[in-house]
Order: structure tokens, then C-alpha cells, then sequence
């Protein structure tokens, strides 16, 4: 990369194989003998790790190094994220505990603005490293620092993600989750295609359950070019129909269009400036729902692609039987069959992991499904194989697994689940409700009732702010 730019800022997370790129970066510009200021600044901290490397690089003395403090990013009112998505694969698969102590650290902000919170609840023995680290960290804290806050959070509840492993490889059945699925949610925002999204005719076309035509007079949206699209509760449409099962969509969509259609009409029996005044104020809002809408149905219409196929109901079916414990040589076939017609490899993890969770894998069954996919997929996927191995998503199981007395004893699958009962978690799964859902729900219960106790780490999860 050439650039005449005298100072260059590399602002990273700290990994030592980012380090070398920047090495290679300083090293290139050396050989052509250009002359440049470098700073790093790190994102969250550095680490003694990515100053090795530099400095074997050879190249630590050629830059000045900093820390960027990066910490909760609100998506929404009521929803902060550290993103950190290899923390997962840090803490379970290399045993890198780091992101726990961001987790910590950003709880302890928390705490520094809304008081101590005393009741702390977790499940896993990383929630209880993460109780560990906000008790020292309040211990090393100055006195007054707590003093004069009132707390505002009553409890806190910490929870790992392999005590549930299970919701986290099910196929997502509300409308913001297959968005994720089909398209991919990214920082809050979806990339669409722009040509799905362009606005209507006019304000007063009839809003319709299709995707949108393009504006009268606009310029055409190149062909492929993808527009960012913002998923949160600024849209009161998205707020309102993000949690629904996809089932419904249709129905939601129109009647919203007919409310829309019906205020449109109104125009035609204006008679006074004062009637006009109010009316616009009416249109306008109006008018952004009709957007809102628009864009939704293209969305809507892009999803049902998939959700329409033989292949998706079939998957779904597949997975309900899963959880449920029924018919596991069916499972076992369709597991077998999937590989043999080479399907999606994410597609065909998910169901393996899913399947080993659930049923568990007998030896000799556990080396059959590891040659069948070498055999299709490539010898590089035993490195997969044997990540999963290692994190216990794909593993032997000489007796029987422990699901069936988990989802017995939790409650956890209920059938004829009505996709429109919003009151039964289970309806996001179509009758499966996620077993963290149910372990936060017996904390809150507990953490009601002994309200007033000082922080202990006992049964249960952590609910709306996430790493």
C-alpha cells in the first residue's frame, strides 16, 4: 500500500498477527525509503504479546504506541455490546480469558453511573471469573467513588455461552433473526440491494405487499450496489414486528397498509386550513410508515425466498425432532443425507453440533460422520472438526446424553406452540424455549426473593448487556 500521507495511525484490536501486518506495512515503506511517523493505538488495551511482536518485527522502535478505551457501544435504549466476536473462540477454544476482564471493566462502568449492584447471580465458571474480577476491581476502587450513588439495577445475571449451546445452533425463526440468517445483521445494520429499496410513486399510492418500484424521477440504482439499512427501534415498524415469528409477517404488513391507505384517504374530506394543518402533520408520519413499510417487504419478500422451500420446512421439522428427542434415525438420516448432497457446511455443522448436543454420538458413529465429511468437504475441515471436538460441540458420547433430563426437568419444549402467543418464549423457536431464557427467568424469580443480599455467584445468566 502506497500512500504520501507523512504519519500513518493504525487503529487495531491487539492481535499478534495484526501486529505483522503492520510490520510488513513500516518494513515495505523502509525499502522504498520513505520516511513516516507510525502510532498505534490499541483497541481496547495493548498487550505485552503485540509489543513482542513488534519488537522480533524489529520494528517496535519506529512506532509510538497508545490505548483507544473502546467499551459499551449502545445499538439500542436497552441494548450495549462490547463486539468482540472472537471472544467466544478465545475463552472456549484458546483459552484466552482477556475479554473477561473488558467484561468486567465494562460492568464496573456500568456500576461507576447507576450504583453497585447486589445481586449478582451466574452460571459457568467464566460468569464466576467474571464475579471475581468486579469484586477486586471494587475492592482496588477509591471509597468514595460509590458513595453517592443511588443504585438503579437491582441484579445482574451473568451466564457462559456453552451452558447453552443448544439455542445457539437452532435456525432462527423470528423476523430480525432470519434477517441475520438469510442477508446478515452487522453493527446494528443490513445491506440491501438498492433496487429493492427505492421509494414508492407517490405518497398516495395504495402501499401493496410487494417490494417497491422505483421513484418517479430518481435515478436507477446501479445494478448490485447495496444500501445500508438501520435495524432498531428508531423505526417503529421494526420495533414492532422484529420479534414476531415470520409466520405472521404477512398479516402485520397488511393491516398497516390498509391504517396507511385509510389516512391517505382522508385528504378528500379536508375543508379548512385548520383541517389541513393537522392532516400533514398526520401525512408526514404516515408517509415515513409507508417508507418504513416498503423497505420491510423487500426485506420480507427477500427472506420468504428461503422460508417458502420445502427445504427450510423440512430443516425446521428436523430440528424440532432434535430437541425434542423424537425420532432419532430420522435425524440420523437426514444428518447422513445432507452430507452425501454436499449442502452448505455451515448448514451441515449446525445440525451435526445440534445432533451431538441432543442425542449424542455413539464411537463408531462419531468416526463415520468425520470421514463422511472429510471425504466431501476437504481434508481441512478436520481442523474445524477438531476445534468442535475440543469446545464439546462434536464429541463421543459412550452412554446417553444428559439433554433429555435437562429439557424434562427445565421444561424446556412444549408442542402446538402458537406463533402469535407472544407470552410463550417457546413461539421463537416454534416450541423450544432456549435454555438460558429459562435459567434467567428461575434467577429472577430467585434474585426477587432475596432481594437485600450481598453479591454471591449461585445458579444462574446474564440477559441485555452482551460481549
Amino acid at each position: 500500500m502506497f500512500s504520501e500521507c507523512k504519519s500513518f495511525l493504525f487503529l487495531v484490536r491487539p492481535r499478534p498477527h495484526l501486529m505483522q501486518y503492520v510490520a510488513k506495512q513500516i518494513h515495505t515503506d523502509a525499502k522504498k525509503g520513505f520516511k513516516k511517523d507510525y502510532t498505534i493505538f490499541f483497541v481496547p488495551r495493548r498487550t505485552m504479546l503485540c509489543e513482542r511482536v513488534l519488537s522480533e518485527e524489529g520494528v517496535y522502535g519506529d512506532v509510538k504506541t497508545g490505548e483507544y478505551h473502546l467499551d459499551l457501544i449502545p445499538f439500542e435504549e436497552d441494548v450495549l455490546s462490547l463486539e468482540m466476536p472472537l471472544s467466544f473462540r478465545e475463552c472456549f477454544l484458546d483459552g484466552d480469558p482477556t475479554s473477561l476482564f473488558y467484561v468486567a471493566r465494562s460492568l464496573m462502568k456500568i456500576q461507576s453511573m447507576f450504583g453497585i449492584i447486589p445481586i449478582i447471580q451466574g452460571k459457568g465458571d467464566n460468569a464466576l471469573q467474571v464475579y471475581n474480577l468486579i469484586k477486586r476491581m471494587r475492592a482496588e476502587a477509591p471509597k468514595e467513588h460509590f458513595n453517592n450513588i443511588v443504585p438503579e439495577i437491582q441484579s445482574l445475571i451473568l451466564i457462559d455461552r456453552n451452558v447453552d449451546m443448544v439455542s445457539a445452533v437452532l435456525l432462527q425463526l423470528t423476523y430480525e433473526g432470519l434477517i441475520d440468517e438469510v442477508i446478515g445483521i452487522r453493527n446494528g445494520m443490513v445491506k440491501i440491494e438498492a433496487e429493492l429499496l427505492a421509494p414508492p410513486k407517490s405518497a398516495t399510492d395504495k402501499p401493496e405487499v410487494k417490494a417497491p418500484a422505483a421513484a418517479a424521477g430518481a435515478a436507477a440504482p446501479k445494478k448490485d450496489e447495496l444500501k445500508p439499512v438501520p435495524l432498531n427501534n428508531m423505526d417503529p415498524l421494526y420495533g414492532e414486528i422484529r420479534d414476531l415469528n415470520f409466520r405472521v409477517l404477512p398479516g402485520v404488513f397488511h393491516r398497516k397498509a390498509e391504517e396507511i391507505k385509510e389516512i391517505y384517504k382522508e385528504k378528500d374530506s379536508l375543508t379548512t386550513v385548520k383541517d389541513m394543518a393537522v392532516y400533514m402533520k398526520k401525512f408526514k408520519s404516515s408517509h415515513q410508515e409507508h417508507l418504513s413499510l416498503s423497505t420491510h417487504i423487500a426485506i420480507a419478500d427477500k427472506i420468504k425466498n428461503l422460508t417458502m422451500t420445502p427445504k427450510f420446512a423440512k430443516r425446521c421439522e428436523i430440528e424440532q425432532m432434535m430437541v425434542a428427542g423424537k425420532e432419532e434415525a430420522v435425524c440420523e438420516a437426514y444428518l447422513d443425507a445432507a452430507i452425501a448432497k454436499g449442502e452448505p457446511f455451515v448448514k451441515v455443522l449446525r445440525l451435526l453440533c445440534l445432533y451431538s448436543l441432543t442425542f449424542g454420538i455413539k464411537p463408531k458413529k462419531f468416526d463415520f460422520l468425520r470421514r463422511e465429511i472429510v471425504h466431501t468437504y476437504g481434508y481441512e475441515r478436520m481442523f474445524t472438526l477438531n476445534n468442535l471436538e475440543k469446545m464439546g460441540l462434536f464429541r463421543r458420547v459412550p452412554a446417553k446424553s444428559p439433554w433429555p433430563i435437562v429439557r424434562k426437568a427445565l421444561r424446556l419444549h412444549k408442542d402446538d406452540v402458537d406463533p402469535k402467543a407472544f407470552d410463550e418464549k417457546a413461539f421463537v423457536f416454534d416450541g423450544y424455549m432456549p435454555l438460558s431464557a429459562r435459567l434467567v427467568e428461575l434467577a429472577s424469580e430467585r434474585g426477587v426473593r432475596q432481594n437485600g443480599c450481598e453479591p454471591r455467584v449461585c445458579g444462574c445468566v446474564c440477559v441485555r448487556v452482551r460481549c
